[in-house]
């Protein structure tokens, strides 16, 4: 199998959170997003980034908070 390099664009969760520079219709759920993560993680990935994060605009820090959890589920299931 070859190299994979996986992005995760936060703007797929636009109905959870605000904090996003793009938001885009619909989306994912937190549990579906994660199933995503371990299935790719079982690919060869050879680079990952986290990205669309707009914290500016989500005073509250929920988006922060939701993006640095996706990142250590990522590294988790990376290391694996």
């Amino acid at each position: 199998a070859g190299s994979v390099d996986f992005t995760i664009d936060l703007d797929c969760w636009i109905h959870l959170i605000s904090g996003t520079g793009t938001p885009e219709a619909g989306g994912v759920s937190f549990l579906e997003l994660l199933d995503a993560i371990r299935k790719v993680s079982e690919l060869n990935i050879v680079g990952a980034d986290v990205n669309e994060l707009a914290p500016m605009l989500d005073p509250s820090g929920v988006s922060t908070a939701t993006a640095c959890k996706v990142v250590r589920e990522l590294l988790l299931a990376v290391a694996k």
